[in-house]
């Protein structure tokens, strides 16, 4: 399998441990970009790094979309449940990183909004327990719908 199908194709299946590799790939990726934006000082580069930032943000969503929906097709199940495995997800860090007041947590004892005591503790909570399931959750164990037994090749 090329590097291109593997990051941008849906199609066929995955197993776990190039699964886990894609997925190291793209916070490796997304974390250097985190690094350079915070290391840009001058006002005119910040538009610019921004835009970048997050068309590449957007791109590496696209990529967990299907690396996602591969490991979905080794579980059995159908690729159109990688949104939410991991494209609402990841739509939600970019969020973070460009809005990062929305997932405040409400100072202790405010009581402050159901929404933000969700976004801030429910939805990582819950997106962590989705990645656990595809990262340790053995694939079918012979051929299926989606295609045969993955190699664990790359």
């Amino acid at each position: 399998m090329s590097m291109q199908s593997f990051f941008l194709s849906p199609e066929g299946r995955q197993c776990r441990a190039p699964y886990a590799m894609g997925l190291f790939s793209l916070t490796c990726l997304v974390s250097a970009l985190g690094k350079a934006a915070g290391k840009v000082a001058a006002p005119a580069q910040v538009a610019t790094l921004k835009t970048f930032t997050v068309l590449l943000f957007l791109a590496a969503i696209y990529s967990l979309g299907a690396l996602s929906a591969k490991r979905l097709h080794d579980l059995g199940r159908s690729g159109w449940w990688a949104p939410i495995y991991a494209v609402i997800p990841g739509a939600l860090m970019l969020l973070a990183v460009l809005a990062p007041q929305v997932f405040a947590a409400p100072p202790a004892g405010s009581g402050g909004s159901s929404l933000r005591w969700v976004l801030a503790y429910g939805v990582p909570a819950v997106g962590a327990g989705l990645l656990l399931e595809l990262l340790l959750r053995p694939g079918e164990p012979g051929a299926n719908a989606y295609g045969p037994v993955p190699t664990g090749e790359v």
